[in-house]
């Protein structure tokens, strides 16, 4: 039954994952000409994370803070096994489109929940925090939430 619920959790993330293929075309404010800013991305995951499948999509141009290499467009599961991470876009851009999928997935019937915090920066200035948590008791077992910065 596990197998199953995987299965169809993660063909769902997989349909999911080249909505941010391509930052210009989802946000054609992100030209040249209009891009101007910085932004850093912190990703933080706590609580009962081995009891959910989850992915983020961070898009195309940003790379790792600490090391300086690339970072994936897309983070699924098994991307996802540290605490947090943090990203900082190559080349300047006006804004910034993330997402964060969470699914439960049913090992045993006890309670599970997961926190996920997004802290955005925005040329070195925090600009906005966003705390979502997910539990095994939601009604739907896949929860996703996109953020757009301003």
């Amino acid at each position: 039954m596990k197998s199953i619920q995987f299965s169809t959790f993660l063909i769902f993330l997989l349909s999911t994952v080249f909505y941010a293929c391509n930052d210009d075309e989802i946000n054609p404010d992100n030209t040249e000409d209009n891009a101007t800013s910085i932004f850093k991305v912190e990703y933080e995951q706590s609580g009962d994370v081995d009891f959910f499948v989850k992915s983020l999509e961070i898009g195309e141009g940003f790379i790792y803070t600490d090391t300086q290499e690339e970072a994936p467009i897309t983070f699924l599961d098994d991307d996802l096994v540290l605490s947090s991470y943090s990203f900082i876009n190559e080349e300047p851009r006006k804004k910034i489109e993330l997402a964060v999928t969470a699914g439960w997935v049913p090992l045993d019937n006890d309670y599970a929940e997961m926190k996920v915090t997004l802290t955005i920066y925005k040329d070195d200035s925090l600009i906005d925090t966003k705390e979502y948590i997910t539990t095994s008791e939601d009604v739907s077992s896949v929860n996703r939430i996109k953020y757009t910065s301003e």
